[in-house]
Formats: structure tokens, C-alpha cells, sequence
């Protein structure tokens, strides 16, 4: 396609992208870009209080999974956008509505997979699971594609995953700026003919300090940000959830800590299922 879009580093943050067609007829927007709400009512609400002047909210998908509030979590994303695609964790809770019940040998993080399915009503669910894995559409003279995570399967897609390996990812879709989440870590990459945002995550931040982190497209310009939010409450609801104290702890500590150590995670798993099975 032709790209009429500019672009350039700004205070090492942002990036502009304006067409001067846009700015003529005064058509710019701002938009809210966020994904990886992971059932964090609370995170979710207090970005949407931080922008409500925004223009339109995106949503790139896990709205749900592993988090307290699954239910309150997408009435919220339906009620503030129609721009919604599907992530991984939408589609598997879709998938644990139809599997047949667990048992007690389950690890911890089946069974809150499984608990976050049966919170849903079953309109809520075939809302989630037919979302569309891409939306493409044009901002401010920009081609812009929209997905969970890349469009083609592999290793996840860091800040520092060389330049090769992250275009190999991207298939032979035509854009100018591909928004992502899938990864929790906020970033941009200007690669040979495109730009890759990853907007972090809102529910369930890796990037060290447990804020909440998502994007604004500016007037053209791309502005990540992250706000505070009220993460004792989180943590409070999680100790309703049917989940062994450990595990309720050490998701407690990633929370404030906006790191997720998956190694720690998986050896506790495989501690408390052996406990249940002794």
C-alpha cells in the first residue's frame, strides 16, 4: 500500500504519525489502546477514570484469566468499546465452559481458569470466544493493524528479541503500526517497514513496578503510559477464589511487584498438586 505516514521518535517515548489530510479537516482523534485486563476489575476502572476524555477505547483481548473479577471485567470493556479482539486466555475460557468438571489433582492455575469459566453467563462467554483475532483499519493517514499477539506462531516477542526473529513473526500482512499485548511488557520496535506496539498490560503488569501500563494514539502520536490503581483490593478478592494460600500469596507479590517469576509459579504448581495427591 502507499504509506503517507510519517513518523518519528518523540522525548523517547512516543512516535508521530500524521497525515496532513487528517489535520486539515481537524479528524484527529485520541484513543485509548489497552489489553491484558486478565479479570482485574479494579486496573481496568481506574484507567478508564484516568482517559474517560478520550475519543474511542481498545481492547486487544485477555479480558479474562487468572484475576478475581471475570464477569465485572467484560460487562466494563463492553459498556466503554466495540473494538475488541480475541486473546489467547479469551478463547480457552470459552473452551472450559464445554470440558467436563476437574478434579482435586487439578494445579492451581486449572482451577482458576476453570472458576473464571463458570462466572460467566453463556452470552458473556460466546462474546469473548467470537471476537475476531484481527481488526485493520486506518488512523490519521496510518494503516493500522490490530491483534492479540503476532500473526505468526512462535517465541514471544520481547524488547530485545532480535530484529529477524520479531519480523519472521509478523507474516506478510501490510501495515504501518501493528498494536499488541499478549507479552505484559510495554514497548516499541521500529522494524525495515512498520512499527510493533506492545501496549503492556493493564491487569497483570511485567515491567517492575505493578502499574497499570496501556497507549494512547494522541492526535497521531503514541504516548505510553501507567497509573496506580487500588491493587490491595485485587488481592483482597482473590482470597474468596478456591485456591491454596501459597498460590493466592505469590500472585499477591507479583502483583505489587509487576513481575511474574513463571518458574516459581510452576514449581509451586507442582508442589501443591503433590501435596493434594500425598
Amino acid at each position: 500500500h502507499e504509506n503517507n505516514c510519517s513518523s518519528e521518535v518523540w522525548h523517547g517515548s512516543t512516535t508521530a504519525c500524521i497525515d496532513w489530510h487528517s489535520l486539515y479537516v481537524g479528524l484527529l482523534m485520541t484513543r485509548l489502546v489497552l489489553s491484558d485486563i486478565h479479570s482485574n476489575y479494579h486496573a481496568l476502572k481506574a484507567v478508564l477514570e484516568a482517559e474517560r476524555g478520550v475519543d474511542e477505547i481498545i481492547v486487544l483481548g485477555d479480558l479474562v484469566s487468572f484475576g478475581p473479577e471475570p464477569a465485572a471485567s467484560v460487562d466494563l470493556v463492553r459498556s466503554h468499546s466495540t473494538t475488541v479482539v480475541l486473546g489467547n486466555h479469551d478463547e480457552e475460557v470459552g473452551r472450559y465452559r464445554l470440558a467436563p468438571p476437574g478434579d482435586d489433582q487439578e494445579t492451581d492455575g486449572t482451577k482458576w481458569t476453570r472458576w473464571s469459566a463458570a462466572q460467566l453467563t453463556d452470552e458473556q462467554a460466546d462474546y469473548l470466544v467470537n471476537l475476531p483475532e484481527q481488526i485493520a483499519l486506518e488512523w490519521d493517514g496510518c494503516h493500522i493493524l490490530l491483534r492479540h499477539d503476532l500473526p505468526v506462531p512462535g517465541p514471544l516477542t520481547m524488547p530485545d528479541t532480535p530484529a529477524e526473529l520479531t519480523e519472521n513473526r509478523l507474516g506478510d500482512v501490510e501495515f504501518d503500526y501493528m498494536f499488541v499485548g499478549h507479552v505484559h511488557r510495554p514497548y516499541l520496535r521500529q522494524l525495515t517497514n512498520c512499527h510493533l506496539v506492545n501496549v503492556g498490560s493493564v491487569g497483570q503488569p511485567e515491567h517492575g513496578d505493578g502499574q497499570a501500563s496501556y497507549v494512547l494514539w494522541n492526535d497521531g502520536r503514541i504516548v505510553f503510559k501507567k497509573i496506580p490503581y487500588d491493587v490491595e483490593r485485587t488481592i483482597a478478592e482473590m482470597k474468596d477464589l478456591p485456591l491454596s494460600a501459597p498460590y493466592v500469596e505469590m500472585w499477591s507479590r507479583f502483583w505489587r511487584q509487576g513481575f511474574v517469576d513463571r518458574p516459581a509459579l510452576a514449581d509451586l504448581e507442582a508442589s501443591v498438586s503433590q501435596q493434594r495427591r500425598d
